[in-house]
This record gives structure tokens, sequence and C-alpha cells, in this order.
């Protein structure tokens, strides 16, 4: 069954690479009327990203005393990267993966859930340090707009719900416990769950406690998954400037930050695979409003997601046949 699944997920992929095969030749074409240099540059520092998010899924593991070798994460957040767009659960899935592998060490499977939790804490609360710095540019220029307000409320909304389950889960923890308890016997009512399930939760809720003291009585270690985490903005903004440096194309930091930030949004609340057909259009769309031509602005946004996007889905697919021999 195990090598039936992994032989439908591999199909699903080739699938994509089939139907996306005009936008690869397209890519291609673009990426010629560009400076090679600039080019191999951005695909250099996308490597190094990479690098930084293996390097900060390590820095959580170590946090949770969980040994871990460099390069089985490495492949890991490449295969992840193929999982995410080949199946249906989109960002969930890829971490479904890293989780799966995390628990064949024999690791609980509540901490497994938990250091995946902690990795999009972190990821996003420095995705919102930029995200707030772009804000304060458009509304200097007055181009703020409600849709965007709206899909950075929905991220902020939920990285306070993260912080509270963390915070209830450890001071609250019996009152959090009879809260789920409660709904999960209406819900089991509602839709005839069996009521075995109940106390799973229960001690899953225990799990998750431990887990929360864990973080907070250790908070002064944080510092390396916290700088992992900054580095996933900075070299993600170093690889969009050297994009616009490859086709010739000035941009200030401010509208670079905006544009990158708008686009980055709407790729995380979107409901498709790490926003595939939305994410591209609204940071066109964004640029564009920034003063970046239209055309040049298609072709940057076209050439940053062929990089950052397509080449570690391409790289996934090798990673996951790897990792599902093991």
């Amino acid at each position: 069954m195990r090598r039936l699944i992994f032989g439908v997920i591999l199909l699903l992929g080739a699938i994509v690479l089939v139907t996306h095969f005009t936008e690869g030749k397209n890519l291609l074409r673009t990426l010629e009327e560009g400076i090679w240099e600039w080019v191999i540059l951005a695909i250099v520092i996308e490597f190094l990203f990479l690098l930084n998010q293996s390097a900060f899924y390590e820095a959580l593991y170590r946090f949770f005393d969980i040994e871990v070798q460099f390069k089985r994460l490495f492949l890991l957040i490449l295969a992840s990267a193929f999982i995410t767009i080949v199946t249906p659960g989109g960002t969930l899935a890829g971490s479904a993966l890293i989780i799966y592998h995390t628990v064949k060490k024999g690791v609980k499977t509540s901490r497994a859930i938990m250091l995946n939790f902690i990795y999009f804490l972190f990821d996003y609360l420095a995705f919102i340090l930029i995200l707030a710095i772009g804000f304060i540019y458009l509304a200097t220029k007055r181009m703020m707009q409600g849709y965007e307000v709206l899909a950075a409320s929905l991220l902020l909304a939920l990285v306070l719900l993260q912080i509270s389950l963390l915070l209830l889960a450890y001071f609250k923890n019996n009152q959090l416990i009879r809260f789920i308890e409660t709904c999960a016997k209406k819900l089991g009512r509602i839709f005839q769950w069996p009521t075995a399930l109940i106390p799973k939760t229960t001690s899953f809720i225990e799990e998750i406690r431990e887990a929360a003291g864990l973080l907070l009585n250790h908070r002064q270690k944080f510092w390396r998954p916290a700088t992992h985490a900054i580095l996933v903005e900075v070299l993600s903004l170093a690889a969009l400037k050297t994009i616009f440096l490859a086709f010739r194309q000035p941009i200030s930091p401010g509208s670079l930050i905006a544009g990158y930030a708008i686009g980055s949004l709407f790729m995380i609340v979107s409901i498709t695979p790490n926003g595939v057909g939305i994410m591209e259009g609204i940071m066109t769309m964004a640029f564009t409003s920034l003063g970046v031509p239209l055309e040049k602005a298609i072709v940057v946004t076209l050439v940053y997601r062929g990089i950052t996007f397509w080449l570690p889905f391409v790289a996934g697919i090798i990673s996951f046949k790897v990792i599902s021999n093991d």
C-alpha cells in the first residue's frame, strides 16, 4: 500500500510537469532575455534559501532535543515543495510529510506536530515584520487597498490563534481539555463519531502542554530559529532584487519590499497550493501599481516564481523518490 501511494504521488507529479510544460518553455525563453550573471546569482540565492530552511528546521529539532541529519532535512524540504503542489492538502500536506518522517524516528506525534507548528509561527512572525514595512510604505504613498488589509488581518488572526493555543495549553490546560471534550461530544453526536476519540484528544492536549512548557521555559534559545526565520525573508528579497537587476529594471527598496510583501501575503492566504495562479497576478499588479512597467512586472514575477517555486518542485521529485526508498 505504501509503495502504491508513493507511486500515485509520483504520477501526479509527472502530470503536473506535463500540464505546465508550456510555462516551462516560456520561462526558458524569458530567461534568455535577462543578464545571465544575475539570473545565476538568483538561483544561487534560492539554493541558499533552501539551505537556510533546512537549518531553520534543524534549529527547532535541536531545540526539541531531536537528533537529525542536515542532509536528511534538506531532502525533506525539497520533497515537501513537491508534495505541496501535487496533493490537495497544499502546505499542510508538505508539513505532513515532515511530520511523518519525524514520527518514524520515534518522536511523539504531538511533538512532531508542535515542531512544525512553531516553525510556521516563527515564519509568519518574521514575514509580518516585512509586511508591516511594506504596508507603512504603501500608506505613505496612499496606495493601501481594502483587500490587502483584509488578507493581512486573516494572517494576523492566524498568528494570534497560534499564540493563544500555546498559552492556553500551558496556563489553562484543564479548561482547554474540558472545552475540547465538550466540542468533541457535541460533534460526535452530530456526525456519529466514536466516543473512543475523546480520550485520545485529551491525551494529545496534555502532550501539547508539555511541548508548550518546553518552549516557554527555554525562551533564551529562540535566537537561532528566529535568525533563520528572518533570513527566509532576507534571502527571498535578495533573490527578487537580483531578478530585477537581471532584467534591467530599477526599483526602490520600499517598492521592492511592498511588492514582495503583497505577493507573498496572498501566497499564504490563498486557497490554492502556494498561491499558484493567484500570487503571480497579485504580485504583478502590486509592482505595476508601484510604477514598474507592466511588461517588466510580468517578466520579473514569472522568473521569480520559476526560480523560487518550480525549480524546488522539480528537485523535490528526485528528493521524494530518494526518501520514499528509505
